[in-house]
Formats: C-alpha cells, structure tokens, sequence
C-alpha cells in the first residue's frame, strides 16, 4: 500500500484513481533481479562489479538436463519432472521466472575456489518443457556467451584458461534451487562430481566444455548431497506476491470508511 500525504491550499482538488481487481506482475522482475543478485553472492564469494569482455562458445554443444520426478522416482529432462503442469508451462508466470545458473570457478577444490563469474538462462523452453538446448554459434540461447571479467583474463599468462562450471536451475513455483551432477563423474564422491570442465581461449574470446562426452552433455538432479543441497537452498531469500483482499460491496461511504451493496 502506498501512502501520500497532501496539503490542503484552500482550493479545490481532484483526485483521480481506478479501483478493479486486477492482478497483475508489475514490478515482479524487481524482485527476480534482487534474488539472482543475492544468490549469485551468498553462493560462494562477493561478486565485483567491473568490466568483462563476451565470449562466445566455439562449437555446437547440447545442454541435456534431467530433472528428478520424485513422484515416480525417476529422471526425465523436462519441465514436468520438476512439478509443473501442462497449464503452468504455457501460461504461469512461475515457469517464465524460473531460470538456469551456470557458475564459472577457477579450481575444483570447494574450500579455495572462486567463483569467477555467473550467467543465466531465463528463456526456458514452453513449447514443448523440453531441458535439452543447443548452445551454437547461430542460436540466441543465452549461454552461448559467457562474459568474463577482464581482471581475471589479466592475469592469466597463456592463451587458453582453464576452469570449471556448475549448472543449477531455480525454481519460482517452489522458490528452490536444484544442483546437477556432471554424469560423466557421477562416480565420483568430491565436489568435480558437480563441475563440467571449460575452455576459455583468450586469444580468438571463444569457449568450449572439455569433457569426456562433449558435444553432449548429461547433467542430472543431484538428490544425494542433501547437506549440500540444504546449505545453497538455505542462502535462498523467500518471497511472496500476496493478492490484494478487497471489500465486499460497490458504492464506498467515506464517513465510515465501509462498501455499501445497491
């Protein structure tokens, strides 16, 4: 609710306003904006705000991300794994604020990486809740290009940098944030379970995935690590977009502030 106050002049005033019930998402990426931008610090390290250079990626990949169906305790790489329905997909604003996270980090060690930088994938798939996209360099995908703080190409000394990406998926519906595993580690039991490989190449502003099965990658829901699933989802601010409750009644009586029925 909004509150103003306004001085009398001694003159007559006109006050123009729409009462309805309309509900809309007006305002509502404000609040997206302030998540992303409280996850992407409260996941590892402080971000900076400084200048980057684009980097576009060198070779057709394919993105394939499975998401857990606890429902039938099974995998699928599309949307309705993760609980939203055919209704929702094409229609609800949950689905449109829901969203990708890739995290670039310059070592695998969790207890000395950084995170370098993170971008996002807010145009998901509707049409058909496929998680299967194509990363080229003709597709408008947003992966596609990564953008790399110039501080951090500074101080490399080669040609080429190394380092590692985690991908993880926010969901608006259920305000929760899913981490996946990369699966050609999936035997793994250190925190290079969650990483996929990546080539920066500084001379050409190009990148690639260097992992055992590129150009395809499998990444899948992680539902083991729950003390580590617990910690990112707890670093998660909570939000509600509450609907207005108006009063009953179509003609206002301003002397008791009350709707009144004709």
């Amino acid at each position: 609710m909004i509150k103003e106050k306004i001085k009398y002049n001694g003159l007559d005033l006109n006050l123009n306003f729409s009462l309805d019930s309309k509900d809309d998402f007006l305002d509502y990426q404000q609040e997206i904006d302030t998540l992303t931008q409280v996850l992407s610090v409260s996941l590892i390290n402080n971000s900076v705000d400084q200048e980057v250079r684009r980097f576009k990626i060198s070779t057709s990949t394919n993105l394939n991300f499975y998401l857990y169906n606890t429902t039938g305790n099974t995998y699928a790489n599309n949307l309705y794994a993760t609980g939203f329905n055919s209704n929702e997909i094409q229609y609800n604003n949950n689905v449109l604020n829901s969203f990708f996270i890739l995290d670039f980090y310059d070592s695998i060690d969790i207890n000395t990486q950084n995170r370098i930088f993170t971008s996002y994938m807010t145009i998901i798939n509707q049409t058909n809740a496929s998680t299967t996209y194509i990363l080229n360099t003709s597709n408008s995908n947003q992966f596609c290009y990564l953008y790399v703080p110039l501080s951090y190409i500074n101080i490399q000394t080669g040609s080429t940098v190394t380092g590692y990406s985690k991908f993880s998926f926010y969901n608006a519906k259920t305000g929760s944030v899913k981490i996946f595993f990369n699966n050609d580690n999936s035997t793994l039991t250190n925190n290079e379970r969650m990483l996929f490989k990546t080539e920066l190449n500084l001379s050409n502003k190009t990148w690639k995935f260097d992992t055992r099965s590129f150009p395809n990658l499998f990444m899948f829901e992680e539902i083991k690590s729950t003390a580590y699933i617990n910690r990112i989802n707890a670093a998660v601010p909570k939000f509600n977009n509450k609907q207005q409750l108006y009063p009953t009644g179509n003609t206002f009586n301003y002397k008791t502030g009350t709707y009144l029925t004709e």
